[in-house]
């Protein structure tokens, strides 16, 4: 957030606290830290890339690395499936907590260290996601999950588009044809999901309309799909309309006022449609200039 307030309006305001907080993530990674992307070394990792990609600084790129191999050392891949040495259990599917968060912070980490083993553990681990299929859908290995499969950001195909499309952008000659195909088809595959089965399902950026949008919205932008992008602009039309017809404010009804899960969530989606260059709070980009 602070990064982002910088690159909108070229004010250095909290440049000092930045590098705080640079400085503490030395200490990092501990045991029992959180490993997944939506608040664990997954997303610190991303955030990390990102930074780095503004800015070539030596100490940045040496924090990478250390996630990365953190990360590495944290997985097992025992006959096709990816355990998670803290809980001894299978890692799950998905974006959130699950394997395709772990394939996007690896693949912003590519980007920097060009390491070729980094590329073929990527190309396992998705074998390894891949295999968690039935019908077609990445199962929802969750103990409280409501469903078998999900299409969301957070569980399912929103979240695992966004993993897809993000490798193939960043390293698909790295992982050769092969690869190559199966991200192209697991993305294809993603994008019919959502547009079949996710929407009517609530409105959040978690786990929602909104979110689903703006997952299809990301990809057919970095695609340059204008097509796709007025698509989702009529369908982000129709979806507003009709959240903001709902009785959620009222003297006995009060919304969550949160970005992952409430109104706020609501705003940036919004927002983003209309501007490009705005932060992408779902994969973690930061502002960029669209001219």
């Amino acid at each position: 957030m602070l990064v982002n307030y910088e690159l909108i309006t070229g004010r250095k305001t909290y440049q000092a606290t930045v590098e705080e907080l640079l400085l503490k993530l030395m200490d990092f990674p501990r045991e029992g830290d959180e490993f997944d992307f939506i608040q664990g070394w997954c997303g610190a990792l991303t955030v990390l890339v990102n930074l780095y990609q503004l800015e070539e600084r030596e100490g940045v790129r040496s924090l990478i690395e250390k996630l990365s191999h953190a990360i590495q050392s944290a997985l097992t891949l025992d006959n096709g499936t990816l355990w998670l040495h803290s809980t001894g259990k299978p890692l799950w599917t998905g974006f959130s907590h699950g394997i395709s968060g772990v394939l996007q912070a690896m693949g912003k980490a590519w980007s920097v260290t060009k390491d070729p083993l980094l590329a073929e553990l990527i190309t396992q681990w998705l074998q390894a996601e891949n295999r968690l299929t039935v019908d077609g859908f990445w199962l929802d290995l969750r103990e409280n999950a409501q469903s078998a499969c999900a299409t969301k950001w957070c569980h399912g195909d929103g979240g695992i588009l966004l993993s897809r499309s993000g490798l193939t952008q960043t390293m698909s000659e790295a992982l050769g044809a092969a690869t190559h195909a199966e991200l192209e088809q697991d993305a294809e595959r993603c994008e019919r999901h959502l547009w079949e089965q996710s929407l009517g399902s609530g409105y959040s950026l978690c786990h929602g309309d909104f979110g689903n949008l703006m997952c299809l919205l990301k990809f057919y932008r970095d695609t340059n799909n204008e097509q796709g992008i007025a698509k989702v602009k009529c369908a982000l039309s129709q979806v507003a309309h009709n959240f903001f017809n709902e009785d959620f404010l009222d003297e006995h009804t009060i919304p969550d006022l949160g970005m992952m899960l409430g109104i706020t969530g609501v705003g940036q989606a919004l927002l983003h449609a209309v501007d490009a260059g705005l932060p992408d709070v779902l994969a973690l980009d930061f502002a960029r200039s669209t001219d």
